[in-house]
């Protein structure tokens, strides 16, 4: 019985979570996680106040990292340059 009552309780999670993170994608918020070449960046919300007496924290969106960007501009310049074709050791 207990065996079904957890397999429930993590179906029903599943689909608390999946939903939350709808309505942060669908409000222009980032889901979760950390890409290389950007920035979970805060975004506060000056009608609410959060701990220390700061405004609370709405959400986080993504921002661009400069300096991680120029190396992912240089990842793919070489790409598209062939680099990677020529020293592929599968060819």
């Amino acid at each position: 019985m207990h065996g079904i009552m957890d397999e429930q309780f993590l179906t029903d999670l599943a689909k608390k979570v999946h939903r939350g993170q709808e309505g942060r994608a669908l409000h222009g918020f980032t889901t979760g996680g950390r890409v290389f070449g950007y920035d979970n960046v805060p975004v506060e919300d000056p009608s609410r106040t959060g701990k220390y007496g700061r405004p609370a924290c709405a959400g986080r969106q993504v921002g661009v990292n400069p300096a991680q960007a120029a190396v992912v501009n240089r990842i793919f310049a070489m790409f598209a340059g062939g680099m990677a074709r020529a020293q592929s050791r599968f060819n």
